[in-house]
C-alpha cells in the first residue's frame, strides 16, 4: 500500500480533518498537493469520499457520514447541516427585510387611503382650492413670459398685477407646476400636492417616531397624524393645500432634529435647516407655528442628551434655515412698508377665542368645523374625546415610568398640546394679540395634531411589549 493510501486511511478516521479540508478553496496551485487537481470542489469531494483506500466504492452510509456527522461527532457542521444553516439564515434575512419594509407599506397604505377621495371634483367644492388652482395658472403664465422668480403676478387683480409671490410662500405652487409638466390639469396638480401632503405626513411621522419607539407604536402615531380630523378638514373642507403640505413637513423637521441631536454633524444640521426652510417656503402661518415646536423639541433633546452642544447645533440649524430662505424673506420684510399693514384685516382672532366649556364642547366628540353660529371665526374645539385620550396617555406614561427619551417625548407632546389649547382660550386674550397674524384660532389645531400624535407614540412605547 502506497503512502497516499495510508494517508487516506489516517484521514478517514478523523472527520474534523476531513471537514477542514473540504472548506479549502475549490482551486489550488498544481504544485501544492498531490490531490490539487483542476476540478470543481464538488467533484473533488466526491472523489475523496466515494472511494476507499483501495479505490473500491465506499458504502453510502460511510459517504454520507461526512456530509451529516453522527451524534458522536459534533466537532463541526457537516455539509448538509451547513446548507440547512445557510437556508435558515436566508429565511431569517428575508423575514427581517419584511419586518423592516412591512410597516412602511402599512404607513403608505394609510396615506393612500386618506387621499382616496381626492380624484374627481372633491377639491373643487372646497373653500380655497379653486383659488390655489388659479394661482398655479397665474404662476405658469408668469414663468412663461419671464423665467425669473415672479414676485409680481401680472394676471391677478383684474390685470393690474398683484405681488402675490413677494409675500406668499410659493413652494406648493412650484410642486404643482411639476405635476403640470407631466400632464395633470391645474386642479389635478393641486390634488397631487394634497396627496403628497398625506404621504409626507404618514411617512415622516413613522420615521420620526421610529427613532424613539418600536414599529407598532410608530405605525399608530403615523395613523393618528395622517387622519387627524383637522388635517382631513384642511384638505377636504377648507382646501388649504399649502397648509396641508406644510403640516406634512412638520414630522420631517422633528425627525431631522432628533437625528441631529443623536450624532451632531454639519450634514445633519444642513438637513435640519433644509426641513425648517421648506416649511417656511410652503406656508407662512405654518412657519410661525413651527417656531414653538422647534423650541420645545430642542429643549427636550438638550435635556435627553444632557449636552448644551446639541442646543448649539440646533441653533445653527435654525440660523441656517434663515439663510436658505433669505431670498424670499428679506424682500418680503422690506416690501411690507408698502402694504399699510395697520389697515389689513386678518380676522377677529381675539373675538374668536372661546372659554374652557367651548374648547371642550360636546357638540361633536371628535371634531366639527364651522359651527352653526353664522360666524366662521368661532374657534373649532379640539374635541372632548381627543383631550381625554391624551390625558389618559400622559397618565399611563407617568405610571409606567419608561426610559428617559420615551417620557420626554410624551411630555413634549403634552406641552405642545397645552400651548395649542392656550392659544384658543379667551382668558389669555390680553397676551395673545400677536397671534392675530395667524388669522384664526383653529390653525392651532395643527400644533394640537403634533402634540396628540407624540403622546400616542410615547404611550404605546411605554407599555410593556
Amino acid at each position: 500500500m502506497c503512502w497516499c493510501a495510508h494517508y487516506k486511511v489516517w484521514l478517514q478516521g478523523r472527520p474534523s480533518v476531513w471537514r477542514l479540508l473540504c472548506r479549502l478553496p475549490a482551486r489550488r496551485p498544481r504544485q501544492s498537493w498531490w490531490w490539487a487537481r483542476p476540478r470543481s470542489s464538488a467533484a473533488r469531494r466526491w472523489c475523496w469520499f466515494a472511494r476507499g483506500a483501495n479505490g473500491e466504492p465506499r458504502p453510502i452510509p460511510a459517504v454520507l457520514s461526512h456530509f451529516w456527522p453522527s451524534q458522536n461527532d459534533r466537532s463541526g457542521p457537516g455539509l448538509l447541516t451547513a446548507t440547512a444553516m445557510r437556508s435558515s439564515a436566508a429565511v431569517n434575512s428575508a423575514s427581517s427585510r419584511l419586518q423592516a419594509v412591512g410597516p412602511w407599506l402599512v404607513v403608505l397604505g394609510i396615506a393612500f387611503a386618506a387621499a382616496s377621495r381626492l380624484p374627481g371634483a372633491t377639491l373643487w367644492r372646497t373653500l380655497d382650492a379653486q383659488g390655489h388652482a388659479y394661482r398655479v395658472l397665474a404662476l405658469e403664465r408668469a414663468l412663461a413670459s419671464n423665467p425669473t422668480y415672479p414676485r409680481l403676478v401680472p394676471d391677478l387683480l383684474y390685470g393690474y398685477g398683484y405681488p402675490l409671490f413677494d409675500f406668499y410662500a410659493p413652494l406648493s405652487y412650484f410642486v404643482a407646476l411639476s405635476a403640470r409638466a407631466v400632464g395633470f390639469s391645474h386642479l389635478g396638480a393641486i390634488e397631487v400636492v394634497a396627496a403628497m401632503s398625506f404621504v409626507l405626513a404618514s411617512a415622516g411621522t413613522y420615521a420620526a417616531a421610529r427613532l424613539v419607539a418600536p414599529a407598532s407604536a410608530s405605525v399608530a402615531a403615523a395613523t393618528v397624524y395622517t387622519v387627524f380630523p383637522y388635517r382631513l378638514v384642511t384638505v377636504y373642507v377648507r382646501g388649504d393645500i399649502p397648509e396641508a403640505l406644510a403640516l406634512g413637513l412638520f414630522p420631517w423637521t422633528v425627525w431631522a432634529l432628533i437625528r441631529l441631536a443623536r450624532a451632531p454633524s454639519a450634514t445633519r444640521a444642513t438637513v435640519a435647516a433644509g426641513t425648517i426652510g421648506l416649511v417656511a417656503l410652503t406656508h407662512n402661518v405654518s412657519a410661525m407655528l413651527l417656531v414653538p415646536l422647534v423650541i420645545v423639541a430642542g429643549v427636550a433633546l438638550i435635556s435627553c442628551t444632557r449636552s448644551l452642544r446639541v442646543g448649539l447645533w440646533i441653533g445653527c440649524a435654525g440660523i441656517g434655515s434663515l439663510g436658505l430662505t433669505a431670498w424670499f424673506t428679506i424682500p418680503a420684510l422690506y416690501d411690507v412698508r408698502y402694504l399699510q399693514p395697520h389697515r389689513l384685516y386678518f380676522g377677529d382672532y381675539i373675538g374668536s377665542l372661546g372659554s374652557v366649556a367651548a374648547l371642550l364642547s360636546p357638540v361633536s366628540l371628535v371634531y366639527y368645523y364651522y359651527p352653526d353660529t353664522g360666524n366662521p371665526w368661532i374657534p373649532v374645539p379640539p374635541g372632548f374625546a381627543m383631550l381625554l385620550l391624551s390625558a389618559v396617555g400622559l397618565g399611563v406614561v407617568m405610571a409606567v415610568r419608561p426610559r428617559r427619551e420615551i417620557a420626554l417625548a410624551a411630555g413634549c407632546g403634552g406641552v405642545v398640546l397645552m400651548l395649542a389649547l392656550a392659544g384658543m382660550y379667551s382668558g389669555l386674550a390680553p397676551v395673545l394679540g400677536w397671534l392675530q397674524l395667524i388669522q384664526a384660532p383653529y390653525r392651532l389645531l395643527g400644533l394640537a395634531a403634533v402634540g396628540t400624535t407624540t403622546i400616542v407614540a410615547g404611550t404605546l412605547a411605554a407599555l410593556p411589549s
